[in-house]
């Protein structure tokens, strides 16, 4: 008797833990860090371990929300040469966040920083790396989403951030607004923990 009933507690407990183990979000942690910090990307990653972006650190050193024509003459670029129009004709916000990144490597001889997945966050926006802004100002970057650095090097490179059009097209104003009112944080990696460097 006591032994179908410890069989019956043993079995009550594995359905507990079974239960909580598939049926419970896995919340993945956040690690907050200021603009100016050092911050050790370490064995976190966006898509895959083989990223292995650990040795490499990344460190913001300013950021700035420019609309398109003080993007454009800061960086002495043809205005002609880009479109604020997507795929779909829908029109892509007012302004965007340059954000000055200073990307460094200790000793890391095989992996990269993947930062083609950066984003901008905030409560309730998401602005994604705009990889057509990065080629002009960075013609090298065409094409490019990673950067990998020699053991002992860093560089310090712009990266230019937009929301996507469809939330601009819903919200316009309510989209900028926010942009130039909340406080964004940059997200550097998502697995397993996600680090966020706020930018202002």
């Amino acid at each position: 008797m006591l032994s179908i009933l410890a069989c019956l507690v043993g079995l009550a407990s594995w359905m507990a833990a079974f239960y909580h183990t598939n049926h419970l979000p896995y919340q993945i942690p956040d690690k907050i860090y200021q603009a100016g910090d050092f911050v050790p990307v370490g064995n976190n990653y966006f898509i895959s371990q083989d990223e292995n972006p650990d040795g490499y650190s990344v460190q913001v050193n300013d950021a700035k929300l420019l609309t398109y024509q003080q993007l454009f003459e800061q960086y002495n670029l043809d205005y002609h040469e880009y479109s604020r129009l997507d795929e779909y004709g829908n029109v892509e916000s007012n302004y965007v966040y340059d954000i000055e990144l200073n990307i460094s490597n200790t000793d890391n001889t095989t992996g990269y920083i993947f930062f083609g997945r950066y984003l901008l966050v905030d409560k309730s926006l998401t602005l994604f790396y705009n990889s057509t802004i990065q080629a002009l100002v960075y013609p090298e970057l065409a094409d490019v989403g990673n950067l990998k650095l020699k053991p002992g090097a860093n560089k310090t490179l712009h990266f230019f951030f937009t929301p996507s059009t469809g939330a601009v097209q819903k919200r316009v104003r309510k989209v900028e607004k926010m942009l130039t009112e909340d406080v964004f944080s940059l997200c550097v990696s998502e697995f397993p923990a996600r680090l966020l460097i706020k930018i202002k």
